[in-house]
Formats: C-alpha cells, sequence, structure tokens
C-alpha cells in the first residue's frame, strides 16, 4: 500500500523502499505479494539485491511454499546474487 501512495504522489519507489515492503511481506508471510513486488521491481529496472530475494525467500519459506523459495534461490544464482 505504502508503494502505490508512493506512486500516486510521483514518487517513484527505490531499492530501500521495495526492500521494506519485501521485509514486511515476509513478516506476514505474504509470499504471493513478495513475488509480485520483485517482478514490480524489475519491470521497473530495478534488480532485487541480497536484502530483497532473502526477504521473498524468507517470506516463502514461512508460509510453507518451499517450490517458490527454491525457485528464487535458483534465480539469484542465475543472476550472480550469493544468498547468504
Amino acid at each position: 500500500a505504502v508503494l502505490e501512495v508512493m506512486e500516486a504522489v510521483t514518487i517513484e519507489p527505490d531499492e530501500v523502499s521495495f526492500n521494506s515492503a519485501l521485509t514486511a511481506c515476509a513478516t506476514g508471510e505474504q509470499w504471493e505479494q513478495a513475488m509480485k513486488l520483485l517482478w514490480q521491481m524489475e519491470h521497473r529496472g530495478r534488480s532485487p539485491t541480497i536484502m530483497g530475494f532473502g526477504a521473498a525467500v524468507n517470506a516463502c519459506s514461512k508460509a510453507g511454499c518451499w517450490e517458490q523459495a527454491f525457485h528464487l534461490l535458483l534465480l539469484m544464482r542465475a543472476r550472480q546474487v550469493a544468498p547468504n
């Protein structure tokens, strides 16, 4: 919701904004929203960092979505983002 408000007032979300939203998704076990946020980042020309990917993996694993978490780990590897 915060990212949508930022867009409404023509503030472009940056990596910090996306990472904060992704961390909130992990806390709330909102894996689907986390996946959407990663897609939005890429759609806007922003490459997810280890923090963004890590939060999305965490959201997936907390929600019990191990296949999605594994897919993200494979994507990180393909993009040469080393997991921590």
